[in-house]
Order: structure tokens, then sequence, then C-alpha cells
């Protein structure tokens, strides 16, 4: 009963300010919803949240930014939770036509477009290549 009543009240109240606007709060939030469709409108296909796998494994999570062409961003290693040196800001990202260079922290994962339009490469990283894919997160 007492989940029902606040569920009313809530209402109201939303209702009520709804109703309660003025035309400078109305202009002030069509400001905030246009600065913000201005913000996402430089955002490249590379922005979000990735995920660099080796076949099951998921061995870097990456968060890119992408703004007028110019990738960079953050990594972090889920293998490794808690540790220190599992996570860091990208140092360099090499964008081409036809794909990509990660660098952070003496790893490398090169990565090409693959016919199906994947970015899938290898990734080295301690003397060692193992054959990589990255993929959008949540997908």
């Amino acid at each position: 009963m007492r989940v029902c009543l606040a569920i009313l009240a809530l209402g109201a109240v939303a209702a009520n300010h709804a109703s309660a606007q003025t035309a400078d709060t109305r202009a002030y939030d069509d400001r905030l919803r246009a600065s913000m469709a201005g913000v996402t409108s430089f955002q490249g296909p590379m922005d979000g949240g990735w995920t660099l796998r080796a076949g099951d494994q998921d061995l870097y999570v990456f968060q890119l930014f992408d703004r007028n062409g110019v990738v960079d961003g953050a990594w972090r290693d889920p293998r490794r939770p808690g540790a220190l040196e599992a996570s860091g800001f990208l140092d360099q990202v090499e964008r081409r036509v036809d794909g990509l260079t990660l660098r952070m922290g003496g790893r490398v994962a090169n990565l090409k477009l693959d016919a199906e339009g994947r970015l899938a490469g290898d990734l080295t990283e301690a003397d060692r290549t193992v054959a990589v894919t990255l993929r959008r997160r949540g997908r």
C-alpha cells in the first residue's frame, strides 16, 4: 500500500513540475538537449567500450574516445583484478583506413578490418603473439 502511495505521490510531483515549468526553464532544458546533441555529433565510430579477446577469453577491456578522427582511451586487464599495473591509458592509437594499432605499456594490438567488417589481428605482449578480435562491449 505504501509503495502504491509513493508511486502516486511521485507521479503527482512530476506532473506538477511539468506544468510548473516556465518559458525560462523550458529554454534551459532545450539548450541542454542541444548541447548534448552537439557533443555526441563529434563522437566517431570507435567511441565507447570495447573488449579485446583471444578465442573466448577477454584479454583487455577498453574505453575509447573518438573525437574528430583522433582515438585515445584507457585499458584494463580483467585477468588481473585489483593489480595496480592491470590498467592504464593507451600510449598510442594509430588509426588507418584498414584498421588500427593500439599500444599500451609494451603491448601492441595490430588490428585490421576483416571481410565481415570486424576488427581482427594479433596482440604481442611479453614476446608472445596471439590472434585476437576487438568487439564493442554489449554486442
